[in-house]
C-alpha cells in the first residue's frame, strides 16, 4: 500500500523561475516524470510502466530541464535509511504549474529491498489515487 496525500502548501519548485512555470493547461491524464540520470534506466521504465498502467500519458524529461518543460510532473526518490545500508522506500511528488500537488510513498521490504515489479506497482497505486483526487 502507497501512502498517499495532498499537498495543500504553494511551494514553488526550485526548478525553474515563476515566470518560465505557466505552460498550457494539461489534461489531467498527462504527466511528465524527472528523469534523475543517475539510476539504472529499468527504474524509470518501471515508473513510467506504472503510470501508464493507471492511465497517464507520460513523457520522461531530464531532471535538467525542471518544470518549465511542462505543466505538470512528477519527480520520484528512493529514501536510504539512517546507517545508509538498506533502501527504505520510493517517494513521489508532483508539481502542476510548479506548485506542490501529490505525495506519496511505497515502503520497501524489511531487508531493503524492492523490485521493478514492486516500483511499477507503486507507481500505478499513485497514479490512481492521484486520478480520484483529482
Amino acid at each position: 500500500m502507497i501512502y498517499f496525500k495532498h499537498v495543500a502548501s504553494a511551494i514553488l519548485c526550485c526548478f525553474a523561475s515563476v515566470s518560465s512555470l505557466f505552460a498550457a493547461e494539461p489534461s489531467d491524464r498527462e504527466l511528465c516524470i524527472m528523469s534523475l540520470g543517475f539510476l539504472p534506466p529499468y527504474v524509470d521504465e518501471a515508473v513510467e510502466k506504472g503510470l501508464t498502467d493507471a492511465g497517464f500519458e507520460v513523457r520522461m524529461i531530464k531532471m535538467t530541464e525542471g518544470v518549465n518543460a511542462c505543466a505538470h510532473c512528477m519527480v520520484y526518490m528512493f529514501k536510504i535509511n539512517e546507517k545508509e545500508d538498506a533502501l527504505e522506500g520510493i517517494f513521489f511528488q508532483t508539481f502542476r504549474n510548479g506548485e506542490e500537488e501529490f505525495e506519496g510513498f511505497g515502503e520497501a521490504h524489511p531487508d531493503g529491498d524492492m523490485r521493478t515489479a514492486e516500483i511499477r506497482a507503486y507507481a500505478k497505486e499513485f497514479g490512481e489515487r492521484m486520478l480520484e483526487k483529482m
